[in-house]
């Protein structure tokens, strides 16, 4: 299995689960969302690039206040970022980079014995 064979099982998991289990409209939105935005990124750095995009904007967000800045908007942006960032996680796995939760790893088994192989670059 490539990386981008293991990026499409996750993201493609993770939209099911998303809409399966989602209930309010702004997180599912945003679920959805964030796993296609990770659709052809396969590499480390092009993640932590975008991630790190993302978090700037959430910050800045973040500072405007909850006065000015629409609450679903946010959410939709925060859930489609943390769903961005499941998929790093389990990429981190794939690349034998530490693991930042055992979850991530838990995930990446998982899809590897649903289709029986292993991961290459």
């Amino acid at each position: 299995m490539t990386v981008a064979d293991l990026m499409n099982h996750v993201i493609n998991d993770g939209i099911e689960s998303v809409l399966a289990n989602e209930i309010r409209p702004e997180k599912r939105r945003g679920g959805v969302a964030g796993f296609n935005f990770c659709r052809g990124i396969i590499t480390l750095e092009e993640f932590e690039s975008l991630l790190r995009g993302r978090h700037l904007t959430e910050e800045s967000l973040r500072w405007v206040g909850v006065t000015e800045c629409n609450k679903d908007d946010y959410w939709e942006y925060r859930t489609a970022t943390a769903q961005m960032e499941w998929c790093y996680e389990i990429l981190r796995v794939a690349c034998h980079k530490y693991p930042l939760s055992a979850k991530a790893v838990m995930k990446y088994q998982s899809v590897l014995e649903k289709v029986d192989g292993t991961v290459t670059s």
